[in-house]
Order: structure tokens, then sequence, then C-alpha cells
């Protein structure tokens, strides 16, 4: 008898074990946390954006693995998902690649892609015009070789202080748009880095969002008959020299705009509805652009916006900024 109940208890111990055992397994596997692409370190989202790059960081959760916080950093690129895991100290542990998303395939094959390579050297590549917002000369575009890679740049060196270079896409018109470029910041004393421009109407009204090296800030305006009005900004490193990507969703008055894929920026306004899309430098600043590409979303294509009248495009009560108040001071 005495020997049965010892056999009793051990069994009974045992299978405690087991359930402690299969319970702190369970948490292990629940134990994902999703973290705002806001509070992740900046190690993690470089590693990550190094490990895959360009798109745009969708989600991050993060979990505890045999005692490593590991961060599951999830992006989007050309419509297809990756999962990159990385160490809180930036050590890229494994990276999957899943399947394309069938809105972002559609998103695809409606996108209309600038890269340059096709342009001739030493000339604005085709279907882009110059402007200018502010005083001062035009800006001057060429495509040049770089890396042996062509590349849209503004390389003018003369204008200063509140004069904004525009490279416009002349044929084109969107109002909810998905937008994406690639920058790179060369040199500038002024002014450095740049930013795709949207619903452009003219020279003196449209939405720009850019990455200054020099203040490491991210910004979004909006230029209302010529002069700008900042709607959020973001401190951040911005480095020259190198490769970097803004990318622009804007639907309906809700624009959302990242930088190396991270969401960054998230503002309401109404101001413009549909426009052109273009590059923009400031001042002294010498830029290279790459790969631009826009995708028009809810169906608003060109071809069905070019029969839509312009109504409440004219901007009425719009604050004004004095020259230079506005400024990247």
């Amino acid at each position: 008898m005495l020997r049965f109940k010892s056999l009793l208890i051990i069994l009974l111990s045992a299978l405690f074990v087991a359930s402690i055992a299969l319970q702190v397994a369970a948490n292990d596997d629940d134990n994902d946390e999703e973290v705002p692409v806001s509070d992740v370190p900046a190690k993690v989202l470089q590693a990550a954006n190094k490990a895959v790059s360009g798109g745009e960081v969708t989600k991050v959760e993060k979990e505890v693995e045999d005692g490593e916080v590991i961060y599951d950093v999830k992006k989007v690129v050309d419509g297809v998902s990756y999962e990159i895991e990385v160490t809180v100290d930036g050590v890229v542990k494994k990276v999957e690649k899943g399947e394309a998303e069938e809105n972002e395939e559609n998103e695809e094959e409606s996108a209309k892609v600038w890269d340059f390579q096709k342009e001739q050297v030493g000339k604005i590549a085709e279907g882009f015009k110059s402007y200018r917002t502010g005083k001062g000369k035009l800006g001057v575009w060429k495509v040049l070789v770089a890396s042996e890679n062509k590349v849209l740049a503004q390389v003018s060196k003369e204008n200063f202080g509140y004069h904004f270079n525009l490279a416009v896409a002349e044929g084109t018109k969107y109002s909810d748009l998905k937008l994406n470029v690639k920058f790179k910041a060369i040199e500038g004393k002024d002014d450095q880095g740049g930013g795709p421009v949207w619903r452009y109407r003219d020279a003196n009204n449209y939405y720009i969002a850019r990455a200054n090296p020099l203040e490491d800030n991210f910004r979004v305006y909006k230029v209302v008959d010529g002069r700008r009005k900042q709607l959020a900004s973001k401190k951040l490193k911005v480095t020259n020299g190198e490769w970097h990507t803004i990318g622009i969703v804007m639907q309906s008055d809700h624009i959302q705009c990242s930088y190396d894929g991270v969401p960054y920026l998230d503002v309401q306004d109404k101001t413009f509805k549909s426009g052109k899309i273009g590059l923009w430098t400031k001042a002294d600043a010498v830029t290279y652009f790459d790969d631009l590409k826009v995708a028009a979303l809810g169906g608003k294509t060109e071809s069905k916006m070019e029969a839509e009248k312009d109504e409440g495009d004219t901007v009425k009560n719009v604050e004004k900024e004095d020259e230079g108040e506005d400024d990247d001071d």
C-alpha cells in the first residue's frame, strides 16, 4: 500500500511538472507583442532595411526566445511579403520570403516606373520639365551615370534661400496614389536632400515630402500660392552619400509618409484633390533620384481622372507664411 502511494505521488508530480512545462511553452508561443514602429530600436530597423531593401514596414512584433529579445519585422516589397527576425542589437537571424499579396499585385500592374536607364545622359528625362518655386534661376536637372547606373539629378548650386527646384512628370495626373522614390543627397551648403511632389497643380501649389541630412529630419509640407506650410515633422538620422527611399500613400485627405520603409508621418489635409507628380530639392542641394514609381489607388486611373472636373481645387482661406518663416531652420 505504501509503495502504491509513493508511485501515485511520483506520477502526480510528473503530471504537474509536465503541465507547467506545457503552459510555459504555450506562453512562449503567445508572447508576441505588437510594437509601434516608432518604438522599435533604430539598430533593428536599420538591420531589417539592410537585409531587405526598399518597400514598407507593415508590422513589428517583439518576442522572447530562450531569454533573448527578438523583433519580427514584416515588410512588403514590390508586392512580396518578407519577415525578418532581428535581435535587439541589430543582428539578423532569419529572413523569410512570402507570397505576393493580391491587392499589391494589382497595384504593380497599374504602376508606372521611371528607372531612367533608357534616358539620354546630360538632359532632363523625357516627359519631365523643370520649374521653380521662389526666386532665382531654374534648377539644372539632367540624367547622369552614377556607379554604372543612370539617375535623374539636380546639379545646380547657384540658388539659395527660399528657392525650390522641381522636375515634374508632365504626362501624369493622380488623385489617390502610392508613390515611392529613391534619393541620394550628394552635397549642398544651404540645403541637402529632397523628395517627391504629388497633387502638383502648378509651381506654387503642391504637396512635398523631403528628408534633409543637414537637419536630420523628415517632413511633409503643402505649398500654397508659393508659400510653404509644414504639416508634420519627424527627427531622425538622415545620411548623405547613401540611397534612401521616401514613400507616400494618399487617399482622399489622408497622407502617410514613410522613410526607408518606416511610416513616420501621418496627417490629414484636403487642399489639393489631384495633380501631377515630380521631384523636389531646395536651394543648392545636389541630389540624385532613381526608381520613381507611382500607382493609382481605388481605381482612380489617369484616364478616368482626365474626365473629371477640377472643382474644389481652388485654394481658399489658407494660412500664408512669409518667405523663410517656415523654412528648414
